[in-house]
Formats: structure tokens, C-alpha cells, sequence
């Protein structure tokens, strides 16, 4: 749930590494579109999304339906909840605790490195230490943590059941690539990969041009659990139409 996935400059790349990480057979990559079921969610509902970043998954929507794949537009309230399901489920799924592997399991005192954070010293980041405290609240929030999970299990199997044998199109993020430390003032934006983590569904990242500021843009390929190759494969067609991966321009 709290997994970074591989991350190539193309998406053929990733079949092959996929299959050395998990020591099984994946692909092969699908190269047809034709017939196949496309959901394109345009945002959580919550976190406004940036045009730019609507422009290309639009773009990329209406790409695929030219192809022959069959598009449709859809929002889904419970992604307002995005963040309330994803720590839901990543509280119940139990483990390891996030602070003891912050703390490398020895004594600790989160005030203390919240202290050394503020006056710039600690090896911690502020996002660490505010994630650690959060899970100490867990035992506090129980009710509604098990009313969360629940929901986010009922979506689970709702948004598997749209979906079907196709794939969906969701943003990566609400804003292109904030400037270093600017994403702190905006917390909770990573809701929109988050949830899909805790969906437990596939995803791939498909690049799909630069910003007016030569900033990246693109939009998440993903499809249910055990469908790799299919996000790959879709991926891969649409980088090939937009020209796949560039070098952010650097501005003065």
C-alpha cells in the first residue's frame, strides 16, 4: 500500500522488469483496442484537477475511442473519500507499524523529532513524522477507520464491476510537478494515486506531453487486479501517439 512501482522512460520497459520483480510470466502486452471498455473518471470530486492535466486525458480519451475502444465518462462520488479508505484500509491491514520502521524499531519520541524537524535537524521528514502521528490516532478513530474500510471494499468491488474486462483513465495528480516543498501547503494530493493503491489495482503512468511551463503531463492507465499487461499495452499505444516520453524544459 505504500509501494512505489518501477519507473522507466518507457512503458515496453516495464513488462520485462515486472516480470524479473515478481518471478512470473505477465505479458504478453495487448495490442488491440478495438471493443475494449474505457472509463474516463475526470477528478476525486474534491481535488480540482489542472486544466492542462484535463486536456490530456481528454485527448487521450478521445484517442482510443477513434481507435475503435468504447469511452465512457464517468464520476464516482466515494473518491471524496479517497484519503479516509486509503488510511482505512492501510490501518487495518496491520504489520509493521510506519513509526516503528521509522524508527528503526528503537526508542523514540515523535514530539522530540518533530522539535529537531522544526529547528532543521532530525534525519525525518516533515511528511514522515505527521504520517506517524496519524497512525497514533487509529486506536482512537477504530469506528469510523472499520466504517471507511467497508466503504472502501464496497467501492472496490462497484468500481471492479464498471470496469469489467476494460481499463480507466484518472489523473496522476491535481496539479503537473509542484516545486520542491510546495506540495506540503497541499497535503492530501496524493489521493489520487493512493487510492488505487489500496484498490489494489494496476497502473501505469503514461506521459503524454509537456505544459506550457515544459512541465510533464499525463494520466493514469489502470484496470483491475491482475491486469498488468493490459495497462502496459494501453500505455504503450498511447505513447506511441503522443510521442511518449520528453525531457522537462528547464526555465530560467
Amino acid at each position: 500500500y505504500l509501494c512505489t512501482g518501477p519507473i522507466c522512460r518507457r512503458a515496453e520497459d516495464l513488462l520485462p522488469l515486472l516480470e524479473v520483480l515478481s518471478a512470473r510470466r505477465i505479458g504478453p502486452a495487448p495490442t488491440d483496442l478495438k471493443g475494449l471498455r474505457v472509463l474516463c473518471i475526470p477528478d476525486d470530486g474534491l481535488l480540482s484537477v489542472d486544466p492542462g492535466l484535463q486536456r490530456v486525458q481528454n485527448q487521450a480519451a478521445d484517442w482510443l475511442s477513434a481507435s475503435g475502444a468504447v469511452v465512457e465518462h464517468a464520476r464516482f462520488p466515494e473518491l471524496r473519500n479517497s484519503v479516509e479508505m486509503w488510511s482505512a484500509l492501510l490501518a487495518e491491514s496491520g504489520g509493521t507499524t510506519f513509526e516503528d520502521l521509522l524508527f528503526e524499531g528503537g526508542r523514540r519520541s515523535l514530539a522530540l523529532a518533530f522539535l529537531r524537524w522544526s529547528l532543521g535537524g532530525g534525519p525525518h521528514t516533515l511528511p514522515a513524522l505527521a504520517l506517524a502521528g496519524i497512525e497514533r490516532l487509529n486506536g482512537v478513530f477504530a469506528g469510523r477507520l472499520a466504517r471507511f474500510a467497508e466503504e472502501a471494499r464496497v467501492f472496490r468491488r462497484k468500481l471492479s464491476a464498471r470496469i469489467g474486462n476494460g481499463v480507466f483513465l484518472y489523473p496522476s495528480h491535481a496539479v503537473p510537478a509542484p516545486k520542491h516543498g510546495r506540495s506540503l501547503l497541499f497535503p492530501v494530493r496524493w489521493a489520487y494515486t493512493a487510492i488505487l493503491n489500496v484498490m489494489e489495482f494496476p497502473v501505469t503512468q503514461v506521459p503524454l506531453g509537456l505544459s506550457s511551463d515544459g512541465l510533464p503531463l499525463g494520466v493514469q492507465v489502470g484496470a483491475v487486479h491482475g491486469c498488468d499487461a493490459l495497462t502496459i499495452g494501453v500505455a504503450s499505444l498511447l505513447e506511441r501517439e503522443f510521442g511518449g516520453w520528453k525531457p522537462p524544459v528547464l526555465q530560467a
